[in-house]
């Protein structure tokens, strides 16, 4: 659908989402024609999103199966992620549960929390094109490094594998898709005229 809606004369498209990982999930073709311009909102706040967490415990969890303490790191860890704060919350509060326990432990929500990232992390790599993930990979095994030399070592493990590597113009569109999404993060400072520092979050 959106790919059709980009071919309309005279049109402007703007698209709204809750997730990063939705422009990965887009096919290759529609990617390229989008070439969006990304608006991040802001995150919630630290005190914001542990008001947040303070209200669905007061509401969802039994009296006294919680601290402050608890929600304070939840909201810390999460860094403004509401989704990932209630999910590890609820993770921690299911895993007390069955393991018979009248409080939720620190520990378990951290765990709760670090476990959701990595799983996100994962479905988005999964979605994403063969060349995207090269790249990904590369920047992983390689960070950090400039963007120019993320190309350069991109473009010979393609001839290596005997496989033709995407135009310039193309490689710098999965750079910011992949940076857009949060899977690398590519500084937008210049370094000496050589290109953008990337490097890739850890979890």
């Amino acid at each position: 659908m959106i790919y059709t809606l980009l071919g309309l004369p005279h049109a402007g498209l703007i698209c709204i989402s809750d997730q990063k990982e939705t422009l990965l999930s887009l096919e290759a073709r529609t990617q390229s024609r989008l070439s969006p311009i990304v608006i991040a909102f802001a995150r919630y706040t630290m005190s914001e999103l542990e008001q947040i967490l303070f209200e669905r415990a007061r509401e969802g969890l039994f009296t006294n199966t919680w601290t402050g303490g608890v929600l304070r790191q939840v909201a810390e860890m999460a860094g403004g992620d509401a989704r990932a704060g209630l999910e590890a919350l609820r993770h921690a509060a299911v895993g007390a549960e069955s393991m018979g326990e009248k409080r939720i432990a620190l520990r378990a929500s951290a765990d709760a929390l670090r476990a959701r990232v990595h799983t996100r992390e994962e479905e988005m790599v999964q979605n994403l094109s063969y060349h995207e993930r090269l790249i990904y990979e590369l920047a992983l095994e390689k960070q950090p490094l400039l963007t120019t030399d993320l190309r350069r070592v991109y473009a010979d493990r393609c001839r290596k594998s005997g496989i033709t590597p995407v135009a310039r113009r193309t490689f710098s569109k999965y750079v910011k898709l992949l940076g857009d999404s949060g899977l690398i993060r590519v500084d937008e400072r210049c370094t000496a005229g050589k290109g953008r520092l990337v490097s890739v979050p850890q979890y």
